[in-house]
């Protein structure tokens, strides 16, 4: 059993961090037995307790309240709760309960100042916070010093953006610790770049690290955190020749007047451009995914007619290899692809041949359409030909190949080229479907589209029993490349296709999904 209790001041991001865990299995504790407290609640009761002086009443009051909380959950496995309260009550919990583990964690003092407005913040206002921010990170030192066997300190801004490294110090705090793996991977570096701050952001920003480094204590404290932590972003302050704290105040208030003024002149015209750009993208991107989805569409009943009429096929030939009923069925969806191609582009030459042509440039447009429609149609046959002649020839060779391959990856232990992360999401279904409908942009790429994706379903079934062989993705050492790979828009276009196939309502909102998707790419 694992019990996290975490602690941090109110201006860092405990709180934030905690939730993070919550998502990834740790529980919340639940109420006590008695007087169905909350975690919260002790640390409150706790605090108030210990702050007065010691007897043996005291003593006796803090040892029930924790004694009940405890019982009330020794059935859970793991499980924890923040305060920034907690702090006071460390030594007691390690007292009751010598397998609590501790997280503290810090940020840096600029954090509180930047909580208030700059028109709020006088001298003896910031004194008072740099006091108590100095007085709580005093103590949460002290605490690491003597139990800094059982306890991580972290700065929380930079633990909750790197939850990678996060996860990995917890796993290392408690072997008992189990943490579900998130899908999602953080991208620092887009986080921050779409928000520019503006002069007076940054002006503001600089007084705030000024009016800090006029607080030698809470500098040094900060330095001694960043030195013993065991994650951190920030970097050591450093002393410098410091203005006047007053003249810092002053120029923070002055800042604010400023910021105003500007923000409330650009707010009409930043408004405006981007309700315009949104608009545009959004007509644009509607316009191509329409197009794009209903040749999709088609492409997608198609395959499902034909995989059902071959599926009733298959249990004619029980007796037959099952290598060679897989490479059966894919022949005779490939064949029955090129037929009904074919079928379609007869179809439209006679339309084109019997429609009424009064203007030069739709003539030879539809010239251009007959003449690319009679090459396709020969290809076509030639194509069929071609793999029905290929598939009589190699269908006995396929077989002891493949058996062979087999045995010769199995006695020497050799890995498939699909064994990398990014090569195994490229080459699963979703993302090849994906890619197939981004890269169908002209009239030509709608005709042949059934075609493709029969193809690439063919290819896809021919690795689909190695890729399945190997161990699961999330267990991969260079897991970033393969969820960066799934930012891809074709992953993320395939995986909304194949998804919305298995039930009729998503089916409906396809075109509305993939459209969010396109969105959510281009941001």
């Amino acid at each position: 059993m694992s019990i996290i209790i975490q602690a941090g001041h109110e201006s860092s991001s405990s709180e934030a961090l905690m939730e993070w865990l919550y998502s990834r299995g740790l529980k919340k504790p639940i109420l006590s037995n008695v007087q169905q407290l909350s975690g919260k609640k002790i640390a409150d009761i706790l605090d108030k307790i210990i702050s007065k002086k010691q007897s043996t009443d005291n003593s006796k009051l803090t040892e029930s309240i924790v004694v009940d909380f405890l019982l009330a959950n020794i059935d859970q496995n793991d499980w924890g709760w923040a305060d920034s309260k907690n702090l006071t009550a460390l030594s007691h919990w390690q007292s009751f309960e010598p397998n609590t583990r501790f997280v503290l964690i810090f940020d840096h003092p600029k954090k509180i100042l930047s909580q208030f407005a700059e028109n709020e913040l006088t001298r003896s206002k910031v004194s008072d916070l740099m006091e108590g921010w100095l007085s709580y990170h005093s103590t949460m030192l002290n605490f690491f010093d003597t139990h800094s066997d059982k306890c991580l300190l972290l700065e929380g801004d930079f633990s909750i953006k790197h939850v990678v490294k996060t996860k990995d110090l917890f796993k290392s705090l408690s072997s008992s610790l189990v943490l579900k793996s998130g899908w999602q991977v953080e991208d620092n570096s887009a986080k921050d770049s779409s928000l520019i701050q503006s002069s007076s952001d940054i002006a503001h920003e600089m007084m705030v690290e000024e009016i800090v480094k006029n607080y030698p204590e809470v500098v040094n404290v900060f330095n001694l955190l960043l030195n013993k932590a065991n994650l951190k972003g920030s970097k050591i302050i450093y002393k410098t020749k410091r203005p006047d704290i007053d003249t810092l105040v002053a120029a923070i208030t002055d800042i604010t007047n400023l910021k105003t003024d500007l923000d409330h002149k650009s707010h009409t015209i930043e408004h405006l451009q981007e309700e315009c750009k949104t608009a545009d993208v959004l007509k644009s991107e509607n316009e191509r995914l329409t197009a794009a989805l209903f040749g999709a569409q088609e492409a997608i009943d198609k395959l499902a007619a034909e995989k059902t009429a071959i599926e009733k096929k298959v249990n004619d030939f029980e007796q037959v290899d099952k290598k060679n009923e897989e490479l059966a069925l894919e022949n005779n969806a490939l064949i029955a692809a090129l037929h009904t191609l074919q079928e379609s582009i007869e179809r439209k030459t006679t339309d084109n041949q019997s429609a009424e042509i009064n203007d030069k440039k739709l003539l030879m447009i539809n010239q251009t359409l007959e003449q690319e429609n009679a090459w396709l149609v020969e290809e076509l046959h030639n194509t069929q030909n071609l793999l029905e002649k290929k598939y009589a020839s190699v269908k006995p060779l396929i077989t002891d190949e493949a058996a062979q391959s087999n045995k010769n990856m199995q006695a020497s232990g050799t890995v498939s080229i699909y064994h990398t992360p990014e090569s195994r999401v490229k080459n699963d279904f979703p993302y090849r479907l994906g890619a197939t409908l981004v890269k169908t942009k002209t009239m030509k790429d709608m005709v042949s589209l059934p075609m493709t994706v029969a193809r690439e379903y063919h290819d896809y079934l021919q690795i689909k029993k190695e890729l399945e062989s190997l161990p699961p993705l999330d267990k991969e050492s260079d897991l970033l490349r393969a969820e960066k790979t799934k930012a891809h828009l074709s992953y993320r276009v395939g995986n909304t296709v194949t998804q919305s196939i298995k039930s009729p309502k998503k089916m409906v909102r396809l075109p509305i999904n993939i459209g969010k998707e396109i969105l959510s790419f281009k941001k």
